[in-house]
């Protein structure tokens, strides 16, 4: 009787390292993909200028901030210096990209707000005096500091508009974020230059941000795969580490005949990131579910799990390559 209580103990075991070795041997990879921006221009639209506006702050107001818990004003920091860093970096984000023809940073000139000393101004006129098809306004930019011991947190509110030449509407883009500063960005910033420090990188951050909105962009995302000891999964894994997607596919697509379930498995989960990276989505979406039929035990629950979240993420992704086809222009 004992020895069928051990044999039962050892199986149990032996089924809880099984499901270890499955569920941890996850891990994820970096890779580059092309996100969409939220706007679709016609393909006509090649002229776009810059303008801030943000008239909802003056200078002579000193710039208020908590260090701590004490409330401290700035007078030194200008806030029409942070909203022009805003429109600068993106205006040189755009002209980076070369998405469109011409791209002109207008910054702060007002006067074409105004038409004939009139307080509006006529669409039609404000076009002609720009000289753009697109026209992309800084309405306002607030950041609000917290200066504590270990980091700096800025909580950044921007509003833009979006208003084409040949549209009545004009559409409103509202921009928030949440950026950490720790002790390692300020090794070489001397302490009273710190929050100022901040304000300046996050405007810069969150004007580049903005332009990954408008036009389409390389962006580094995480994807998680299966690793394994299995020499050819190895082989497989070092090609996919160096971009070799049609290589590392190859020998993936001969283990998911391997005689061990876990094997097959994982390298089935694997097939859907290089079907994915070959922008094959649906057939990626068909590896998953071949991958989580096949195991029968070991980890199942969190495969499940890993599988399922993967086939949400494509789902997300066909759209937006949907998306990318009215957007993508042939340079």
């Amino acid at each position: 009787m004992k020895t069928v209580r051990y044999l039962l103990i050892l199986f149990i075991l032996g089924l809880n390292l099984t499901s270890c070795l499955m569920t941890e041997s996850t891990r994820t990879m970096n890779i580059e993909i092309m996100k969409p921006g939220i706007f679709t221009f016609p393909e006509n639209v090649q002229s776009v200028a810059i303008i801030n506006r943000d008239v909802n702050e003056n200078d002579s107001v000193p710039f208020v901030h908590f260090t701590g818990t004490k409330l401290v004003s700035d007078v030194l920091i200008k806030h029409s210096s942070l909203s022009d860093n805003c429109v600068d970096a993106l205006a040189d984000f755009l002209k980076e990209k070369k998405y469109f023809g011409e791209v002109k940073n207008l910054r702060d000139s007002l006067i074409y707000f105004t038409s004939s000393g009139k307080d509006t101004v006529n669409p039609k006129d404000f076009f002609n005096q720009i000289h753009a098809d697109l026209c992309i306004i800084l309405n306002n930019c607030d950041f609000a500091i917290g200066d504590y011991s270990n980091m700096v947190e800025n909580d950044a509110s921007l509003s833009w508009t979006l208003a084409l030449k040949d549209d009545s509407l004009s559409y409103l883009y509202e921009q928030k974020d949440t950026l950490i500063f720790e002790d390692n960005d300020f090794q070489l910033v001397p302490s009273h230059k710190k929050v100022n420090n901040v304000l300046n990188n996050s405007s810069v951050y969150l004007g580049k941000s903005f332009g990954t909105k408008i036009i389409p962009t390389w962006l580094k995302v995480e994807r998680i795969y299966y690793k394994s000891n299995n020499p050819e999964m190895l082989k497989a894994e070092k090609f996919a580490m160096n971009n070799e997607w049609l290589k590392a596919a190859g020998i993936w697509n001969k283990q998911t005949q391997n005689k061990n379930e876990k094997i097959v498995a994982k390298a089935s989960f694997n097939m859907a990131l290089a079907c994915e990276m070959e922008g094959k989505i649906n057939a990626a979406i068909d590896w998953l579910v071949q991958s989580y039929s096949v195991l029968k035990a070991g980890g199942k629950a969190v495969h499940k799990e890993n599988c399922q979240h993967y086939i949400n993420v494509l789902a997300l992704r066909k759209k937006e390559l949907e998306r990318l086809d009215k957007q993508v222009r042939i340079q």
